[in-house]
Order: C-alpha cells, then structure tokens, then sequence
C-alpha cells in the first residue's frame, strides 16, 4: 500500500509541476496580448491559411499567405493563439476572428504589433 501510495505522489507532483510550466507559458504570451472588447472577423475573410515562422508557449507567430497559386506565405505576421506548433506549419483558419492585438520584441531590437488571430 505504501509503495502505491508513493507512486500516486510522485505521479500527482510530476504532473503539477506540468500544469504549473504550461500556465506560466501560457501567461506569458496572454500578458502582451490587448484583447478587443469584441472579436471581430479577420480583415472580412471567411477562411485563410498561416505558416509558423516562430512558435512560442502558448501560441505561434505566423505569416499570412499571399500567392495562393504558387503557395507564398509573406503576407500579414499575426499571432496564433494554442499550444504544439512548430516552425514551417501550414495552418488553415475558417471563419478567422481578430481577439486582440500582441506586441513582442524582434531580434534586433524593434517593436512589432500584429493581430491575435483563432
């Protein structure tokens, strides 16, 4: 009984310790983020798609495509909202809704407001 009741402790702190990491990523992107009062349509379009370009805890920067025919992804940076992204990910967004707006530092120093986009 002893050695479950040891297991069931370690596991329950293992996962704590999970839960407590990702709200603490979560919170990190959530604290830049403005939200609208409310969402709002994406520049009007019913649906459009993404590639991830930097993924972070708690959501992805992403470039909006711009040539649909020859699959271009250098329109609009926005920030995408989630968890497991990785860089190069195509994402396709129907009925996309602008919740707010983030403001994050580049590499170089500048700082850069894109839509928050789900």
């Amino acid at each position: 009984m002893k050695k479950i009741s040891n297991t069931l402790v370690k596991t329950l702190l293992t996962f704590s310790f999970f839960v407590t990491i990702y709200s603490v990523a979560q919170a990190r992107v959530q604290n830049r983020i403005n939200y609208l009062p409310v969402a709002q349509r994406y520049e009007g379009k019913r649906s459009t798609s993404f590639e991830v370009f930097q993924a972070l805890d708690g959501g992805a920067l992403a470039t909006e495509i711009s040539d649909k025919i020859l699959r271009i992804y250098d329109g609009k940076t926005v920030l995408i909202l989630g968890d497991n992204f990785y860089e190069g990910q195509i994402i396709k967004i129907k009925k996309p809704m602008q919740l707010g707006i983030y403001k994050y530092e580049t590499k170089k120093g500048d700082i850069k407001t894109v839509p928050v986009v789900r």
